[in-house]
Parts: C-alpha cells; sequence; structure tokens
C-alpha cells in the first residue's frame, strides 16, 4: 500500500508515506479533512481546512500543525498556486500579510524549512534527493502536467546538481481515472502535448472520457529517466474517499494542506 495514517494529538489525521516515516529525517504528510471522532472534552477541535493561504485562519492552522509537529521553530514556504510551471529553489520564508510569490512547485536544501501546496483533486508530489540533501513539493493540476510542472521541478534539481537516478517522488491522493471525466479541452490538450502518450492515460467509457492524471506525471518522471522504483503513487482518490479527502469535482470547498520539510541532524 506505501501509505501510513497517523493522527495529531487535535484529531487531524495525517497521510505519509510510509517508508519516509520510518526514516525520521523527512517531515511529510497531507493533512486530512476527517477529525478523530471521540476527543478528550478540553481538546476544542480546529477544523482542518486549509482553503485560503492569505486568512489569519490559514496562518493558525498552519501555526497549530507546527507546533503538534514540534517543528514551531522552522522557517515555512508556500505560494499562490496558478497551475503554472514555476518552481522556486530555496523559495524566501512568507511572512504574515506578505504577497504570494506565484508558483507551483517548491524545493529546498534547507533543513527546519517547510514547504507546503493546497490541493482538492490536484496531485501533491513530494520528491526527496538524498544525494543532493534536497526536499520539494509540487502541485500538479491538469493545466500543470500537461505544461510539465513535475519536469520543471525535476529540471531545477538537475541545476542544482541533482542526479536524477538518485531522486525518490510520492504522488499523493488526487483524483484518479476511476473518477476524473474530461471534456475536450482536457482530451485536446494532452493529445496535442502528448500524441505517443494519450492512448495510454485517457479511457472512453460509456459516460465519457475519463484522464489517468497520476499516470501522465509517472510517464514525464519515466521520461526524465527515473525508474519505477524511485516513484511511488499512493492511488488514493479524493473523488471517492469523501469521509478523508476534499474533493473539487464533488463540490467540496476546503483544502488539504500537503507538505515536507528535512530535519537537522548527521542523517547520512
Amino acid at each position: 500500500m506505501g501509505y501510513r495514517w497517523w493522527t495529531l494529538s487535535n484529531g487531524w489525521y495525517l497521510l505519509g508515506y510510509d517508508r519516509w516515516l520510518q526514516r525520521g529525517e523527512i517531515v511529510h504528510g497531507l493533512v486530512t479533512r476527517r477529525l478523530q471522532p471521540s476527543l478528550p472534552r478540553w481538546v476544542w477541535p480546529e477544523t482542518p481546512d486549509f482553503q485560503d493561504k492569505r486568512s489569519e485562519t490559514f496562518r493558525r492552522r498552519l501555526t497549530l500543525l507546527m507546533d503538534l509537529l514540534d517543528i514551531s521553530d522552522w522557517g515555512v514556504a508556500y505560494t499562490s498556486q496558478v497551475h503554472g510551471t514555476t518552481v522556486l529553489w530555496n523559495p524566501a520564508p512568507v511572512h504574515s500579510g506578505e504577497d504570494l510569490p506565484e508558483a507551483d512547485g517548491l524545493i529546498t536544501d534547507r533543513t527546519a524549512f517547510l514547504l507546503g501546496v493546497t490541493v482538492a483533486d490536484c496531485i501533491p508530489i513530494w520528491i526527496y534527493d538524498g544525494a543532493l540533501s534536497a526536499v520539494g513539493i509540487v502541485h500538479a493540476g491538469w493545466r500543470g502536467t500537461v505544461q510539465g510542472v513535475l519536469e520543471a521541478a525535476l529540471a531545477v534539481l538537475e541545476a542544482q546538481g541533482s542526479d536524477l537516478s538518485r531522486v525518490e517522488i510520492v504522488l499523493g491522493p488526487a483524483i484518479q481515472r476511476c473518477c476524473y471525466t474530461v471534456g475536450p479541452d482536457v482530451l485536446e490538450a494532452v493529445d496535442r502535448a502528448y500524441p505517443d502518450w494519450a492512448p495510454y492515460v485517457i479511457e472512453q467509457r460509456a459516460s465519457g472520457w475519463f484522464l489517468d492524471l497520476v499516470g501522465l506525471n509517472i510517464l514525464q518522471a519515466r521520461r526524465r529517466g527515473l525508474r519505477r522504483s524511485q516513484i511511488h503513487p499512493l492511488r488514493l482518490c479524493t473523488a471517492c474517499n469523501g469521509a478523508w479527502l476534499f474533493s473539487h469535482r464533488r463540490g467540496d470547498t476546503g483544502r488539504l494542506l500537503a507538505f515536507i520539510g528535512r530535519r537537522p541532524g548527521p542523517w547520512g
């Protein structure tokens, strides 16, 4: 299966890649929408919804998350996501009230620095380069995927001296092929950008056309030279799992927060 659920003391359920969680170096996860059904009376449950990055509510919930993860002294960076291919290397930390840069990917080789994206059907893609001591995170919807946002992130790593044969990526929960109906605009964009791959990621059924967004990102990673053993798709569908995950397609307005960072220490 590859993933693991765990809870924080305030009742939030998180999801992460099991092997990275066992290592201890990589702080990462996805804050799901689910709360523990029974909490102590003294716990006032904060809703795990991260939909508006410019709001005080978002900042309060992010601060709470970092407190619960025991990383409250870390820097943090997140962006205004625009479904493009801009990926920032070592972004500046975000401070309350500042304008957010426009980007859909963040990568850093700093320790004690948290990177975050928000999603609700789009794919959060976590990146780890142990040799370069770098981590990253990408927001990949269909527009960003067609434009090659994951490939752009891997190119940023290469520009910093990364050997991509030593990089691992985890593709988190997103709308899957079972539920991702798309129209002619998406079909044309995928076919135009990836004519050789379109037959493998687009499926016609009686109810319409369906896109394998995760599969398309896997193919992009393979084109950049990553082996299948370096790519870990969690294959949880946001549209199918409404109790755990927000889905824009299902009509939810909430957003999930995906995050990653590295702890200081001798992790060689």
